[in-house]
Formats: structure tokens, sequence, C-alpha cells
């Protein structure tokens, strides 16, 4: 997870000209937000979404890794459909949903099981009082993968729990996921 954060840091740095940058990441995405708030470079700001200083366990991680590489990330389907999304988003939003999991049957195994590897050994809980900049934190009031609980790690006071989502806000309740964007980002910069 660091590696990923490192390569982050490196294109914001080159990108930003001297500029502040501000980043929002989702789940593994998340990870490396809080990889980046322990050294955050460009970034003056990270908001985290479904995502947490640990998120599973090494030995969960280690098997899916194992199960792509055997047979391709479409085995992760059916299995993503009851993490990903809060009960009855599938029904009301088939549309984004197949999208999503389509996207997630075409992605790169051997990338796939390297990021499941990365979580594996992901574990920031006693560090995260070392982070160096703002921290907004966002979790699904339905998500099982991390629930509001596990995010409450990352930052205690900055949780923001988005009700009737699941592990993807941002595609189940965009307006929310913009509306807390905003307002942090604006407060921050202000």
């Amino acid at each position: 997870m660091s590696d990923l954060a490192e390569a982050v840091r490196d294109v914001a740095q080159a990108t930003a000209s001297g500029r502040t940058a501000w980043y929002a990441g989702v789940s593994l995405g998340g990870a490396v937000g809080l990889e980046l708030a322990l050294a955050p470079g460009p970034f003056g700001v990270i908001a985290v979404l479904a995502s947490a200083p640990t998120i599973g366990t090494a030995e969960g991680w280690l098997e899916r890794a194992d199960l792509v590489r055997r047979e391709g990330t479409a085995v992760m389907m059916a299995g993503s459909a009851m993490r990903w999304f809060a009960p009855g988003f599938t029904d009301r939003e088939p549309t984004v949903a197949d999208a999503l999991l389509t996207s997630l049957s075409k992605a790169d195994g051997e990338s796939y099981a390297l990021a499941c590897e990365a979580l594996a050994s992901f574990d920031l809980r006693d560090r995260m009082r070392a982070r160096k900049v703002p921290l907004l934190v966002v979790a699904g009031q339905h998500d099982p993968v991390v629930s509001p609980e596990q995010a409450r790690y990352a930052a205690p006071d900055e949780l923001a729990v988005l009700p009737g989502c699941g592990h993807l806000p941002p595609a189940e309740d965009p307006a929310a996921v913009a509306d807390l964007l905003t307002r942090f980002f604006r407060s921050a910069a202000a």
C-alpha cells in the first residue's frame, strides 16, 4: 500500500506545480489515502470512503488473490454484488450495478491479485494518530466490508455515515458523497 501511495504522491507532486492538492479514494483507494495522510506530500486534505486502517483478514485476501489467479476476476462478481451494494440497490439501479460488476469481470487478474496481497499486509491502526492532514472518513451504513465501526478507527471525530449505502457510496448516493466532499474540501480551503 505504501508503494501505491508513493506513486500517487509522485504523480500529484509532478502535476500540482507547487499547489496544494486534495485526495479522495474509495475502498483500496481509501487505504491509499490513509497511507498518504501519514506522509501527504502535496495533499493538504484527504477524504477516505469505505475504507479503514485495516480491511478484512490477511488470510482472506491471500485466498482471494489465489482464487483470482486460478479463475480470473469474473469469479468475484456474485460475491461482490453482495458486498458492494446495500440491500435493494441492484434492483433499484441495475444499470449502475451491472456496469460496476462488468468492469470488475474485465479487470486484469494479476493486478487484482496484487491489490489483494497489498490489502493482506495493510494495517495502520497503530499509526493513524500520526496523520499530518485533515481527514474525512465516510462509511456506508450497510457496508459489510468496512463497517462504520471499523472506519471510525481512522478518524473517530471525522466520520460521516451515509444511510442506505453499502461499500460503494459514490455509486449508491453520488449526490450525498458530492455534498460531503464539497463541504469538506471547501472548509479545508478556507
